[in-house]
């Protein structure tokens, strides 16, 4: 009894999962039976898994000769990659989403959340990990929030790096190319008397797009990204059955945004840092725990220029607003003079005087412009501790249990008018029951309680009937949540333009505007409160086969599924909108295959297919998300060199027939010289057709896209 509370009862982290590999003696044998680590904290053979599941080792990500981390998620079925123009990132979306938040996927790396505290989305171009130091990626395609708590509501994105001592010695790289790509990396990893680190620092730069009139040559688009980062990891064993691991980073990214006109800049600056602590308890063969934690912290400063009518930074209207939003801006939009109006509208005698107060004051100087500076400044930061419980009990029941305390914080003037917390407890549970030889049980369920939030109940129920060993039909039921975040749920936005200046006489401050003002509030803004939204819910329901076949080196996954996706927030979250709701509805519904298959010794082929079809209440879901999606790529390895040839295919886009298709190709060439290792590599994107995929700035002036590279192994 006492074990038995001690599994189902302790703690673990709804959100995370250990960045080391359990132990094969622990959980299974065998190196030649394809693995999953994250989708039920279990390490299960592919075969017994229960969901779709995409698993990204290092190899392809050194063939595919990718950038980024988004560029890498192209290759999953049923994902997209696009790019937010108002956040300048790009956005991951898998199936459907609103293409300005990545807000219903679980990103994370080695157990840490990587989407921001405040605003439920993930800046990819702030995550501190070079692609150098990744030994797999793990997505679980479907809702995991039995597992992983709310954010992981359609996917989860699992990034686990490399250990220190499979990266022993210097590694340096070089890379450059057209739209200004400037890539740099050094990496140190070594063993010491009881253990092992790894140091990294990169820079990453290139200048976006560029821009609407992209055909025509023209460089309008200011979407420029720099981001330049270290990052280190120690472990070690502090006894036979002890481990310890620390991880820790620093980030600064820079990124211009909007029109390169003087007079419509933007800049974003951001600093990040986090300390992560992991230790590992081995009580025996079939018992294990690990106490997880960390703190992240994230301060972003993004400032704009903008020019507005003088009239709306008028302190009585901004006034006026608060008594009677709707009222004001009829009165605004109308320009409304005549007294009969202006009473019809505003019945109250305060209102009524603040508004010919305006009046009063802008009588002389209709149409006067004001421009000024306008900050938005966020530092928001966690805290994460988790407790989490595996045991074996016999050869046909294993579970895994825990629990986890978060705390979330955001201070903004602009965004929250002071500072936002919320603090979350979960409680987490999966079962995996061996039924028969052939038939297993998976069962989970995660429940959550936050301040901001109803409490949530996400539960999975799956079955495995395997075929053999490494063939299965699985049938998967499960529900999940999306808890809004602080900006959706207590937002209180105000708009102050500092600095102000005229753009007819270029004067500055008071001498600026008939107002006298040196800075101004903007009149809308939203009012601190509580908008009380539902969570969002999703219902899913999935049929899958896998099957690994030794003989022909082939892996094939299937998958048809339909979503029901309830109480959606799809509206527009910005300061024009302060009326947000929770009334939206999607549905989404169709089939998805992958197949890895290794011919021959020397050559791999990848290659995955995906039909969505999907009926939503707002088209903004739907703006990036394909009805038809091919990605293949085939590998060759010759002696001392390799090349990687991929393909994209994208179809009935945004919303029509629109078509996008690109190839790839990655050609990398090795040297070795006593204990040197030299390579280069030349990649090369050809875009078959020039349209955006997403806003319709994002287009580059050329269709072809290249970069060289040099590395240096010692």
């Amino acid at each position: 009894m006492r074990r038995s509370l001690l599994a189902f009862t302790l703690p673990l982290l709804a959100g995370t999962v250990c960045a080391q590999d359990v132990p094969d003696d622990f959980l299974i044998q065998g190196d030649d039976i394809p693995v999953v680590l994250t989708t039920t904290r279990l390490k299960q053979p592919r075969a017994e898994v229960p969901a779709s599941v995409t698993v990204i080792e290092a190899e392809q990500i050194r063939s595919w000769g990718a950038r980024t981390i988004p560029e890498l998620l192209r290759f999953v079925p049923g994902m997209v990659l696009g790019h937010s123009q108002g956040e300048n990132s790009d956005t991951v979306v898998y199936h459907a989403s609103v293409q300005n938040f990545m807000r219903r996927m679980q990103v994370q790396v080695d157990g840490r959340a990587v989407y921001k505290a405040a605003i439920a989305q993930v800046g990819w171009d702030d995550i501190p990990i070079a692609l150098e130091d990744i030994q797999r990626i793990e997505i679980t395609r479907g809702p995991s929030s039995a597992t992983y708590g709310a954010n992981a509501f359609m996917a989860v994105i699992n990034i686990i790096s490399k250990a220190p001592e499979d990266t022993l010695g210097t590694r340096l790289r070089y890379r450059g190319g057209n739209q200004s790509v400037q890539d740099a990396l050094i990496s140190h990893s070594a063993m010491t008397g009881s253990g092992s680190y790894r140091l990294t620092g990169a820079y990453y730069a290139d200048d976006g797009f560029d821009g609407e009139f992209a055909e025509d040559g023209d460089d309008q688009w200011n979407d420029d990204n720099r981001q330049q980062f270290m990052s280190g990891v120690y472990q070690t064993s502090l006894t036979d059955r002890t481990h310890w691991q620390l991880r820790a980073a620093l980030n600064n990214s820079h990124a211009d945004i909007g029109n390169k006109d003087p007079g419509l800049w933007q800049k974003r600056d951001t600093d990040s840092v986090f300390v992560q602590s992991n230790l590992e308890f081995d009580f025996s063969a079939n018992h294990r725990s690990q106490l997880q934690v960390y703190w992240q912290r994230e301060e972003r400063a993004q400032r704009q220029y903008e020019c507005v009518s003088t009239v709306l930074l008028d302190p009585a209207l901004f006034d006026l607003y608060r008594l009677n939003p709707l009222g004001t801006i009829q009165l605004v939009e109308g320009k409304v003079t005549d007294q009969d109006v202006v009473e019809g509208i505003l019945t109250k005698p305060e209102e009524q005087a603040l508004y010919y107060q305006v009046l009063t004051r802008t009588n002389a100087d209709i149409g006067e412009t004001t421009c000024g500076t306008v900050p938005t400044n966020i530092v928001d930061q966690r805290v994460d501790i988790e407790w989490q419980d595996t045991v074996i009990w016999n050869d046909t029941l294993r579970t895994v249990s825990g629990i986890s305390y978060r705390r979330d914080e955001a201070d903004s003037v602009r965004l929250f008018n002071g500072t936002r917390s919320n603090n979350l407890v979960r409680l987490f549970g999966n079962v995996e029951w061996r039924l028969q030889p052939w038939l297993l049980l998976n069962a989970g369920a995660m429940y959550e309680h936050e301040d901001i939030n109803e409490e949530a109940f996400s539960p999975r129920l799956a079955l495995n009937w395997l075929l053999s060993p490494q063939q299965s039909v699985r049938a998967v039921f499960s529900q999940a949540v999306r808890s809004p975040d602080m900006l959706e749920q207590q937002p209180a936005w105000t708009l102050t333009a500092y600095n102000l200046r005229s753009p007819s006489t270029g004067l500055t401050g008071a001498a600026s505007n008939y107002l006298g003002l040196t800075e101004g509030t903007y009149f809308l803004s939203h009012i601190a409160a509580d908008r009380g939204l539902d969570q969002e819910r999703i219902t899913s329901i999935e049929l899958g086969y896998y099957h690994l076949l030794p003989q022909w080196r082939a892996e094939l996954d299937i998958k048809l599924y339909r979503d029901e996706l309830r109480d959606l927030t799809s509206g527009s979250l910005n300061f024009e909108t302060p009326d947000v709701t929770s009334d939206d509805r999607m549905d989404i519904q169709g089939a998805e295959m992958q197949l890895k298959w290794q011919p021959h010794h020397s050559d791999w082929l990848w290659l995955t297919m995906a039909y969505t079809d999907v009926e939503a209440t707002r088209l903004s879901e739907t703006r990036i998300s394909p009805e038809k999606t091919l990605t293949a790529s085939w590998h060759h390895r010759g002696e001392g060199w390799n090349a990687t040839l991929s393909y994209l295919w994208l179809d009935s886009y945004a919303n029509g027939e629109n078509l996008y298709q690109r190839s790839e190709l990655y050609v990398r060439k090795d040297w070795q010289v006593g204990r040197y290792q030299f390579w280069t590599g030349v990649f090369w994107q050809h875009q078959f057709a020039q349209e955006a995929l997403g806003h319709y700035t994002q287009r580059y002036s050329t269709p072809n896209l290249y970069y060289l590279q040099a590395g240096l192994e010692f």
